[in-house]
């Protein structure tokens, strides 16, 4: 009976482990920064990019792009990278890898919502899988591709013209 009573405990404890690691993706690609916050690092240096950014994810460092990578579980990940122009940042691109389409669609309601809640961005504009919000009276855009959904793919772009 005690060992039934063990083995019945271990089964939850994994089961309980499993399911928080589950719940995690969407908390992990959203810890970092939103959408919304991302864009106030526009026309930032790439001094304070790399002030605020994890230094140990950091995994491209050239003159005008820095990349950073984090993991999220195993073979699933993001990637967020800067283009400077001029020292100041000007793009940003995030784009996530999942293992299911089910986590990739999760990040695609979260960045939907944001930017519905953000005033300073006007309504999106969608054609097939591919959506396109402007900031009001300015020349900053962001872009989201979802063409890899069901690959679990997910691309955003932040730009600032």
């Amino acid at each position: 009976m005690r060992k039934i009573v063990s083995f019945l405990i271990v089964i939850c404890l994994i089961v309980g482990l499993i399911s928080c690691e589950e719940s995690n993706s969407l908390e992990k690609v959203n810890a970092i920064k939103t959408v919304s916050e991302r864009v106030s690092d526009l026309n930032k240096t790439i001094s304070e990019i790399k002030s605020f950014e994890d230094k140990d994810a950091l995994s491209r460092d050239e003159k005008q792009y820095l990349e950073y990578l984090y993991p999220i579980r195993e073979d699933e990940s993001y990637v967020v990278g800067y283009r400077f122009f001029d020292a100041v940042c000007f793009e940003i691109g995030i784009t996530t890898y999942f293992n299911n389409k089910g986590d990739a669609k999760k990040v695609r309601r979260s960045i939907l919502h944001d930017l519905k809640e953000n005033s300073d961005f006007e309504a999106s504009i969608k054609e097939k899988d591919f959506y396109q919000w402007r900031e009001s009276g300015s020349t900053t855009k962001v872009e989201l591709n979802t063409q890899g959904i069901e690959r679990g793919i997910i691309a955003l772009r932040i730009i600032s013209n």
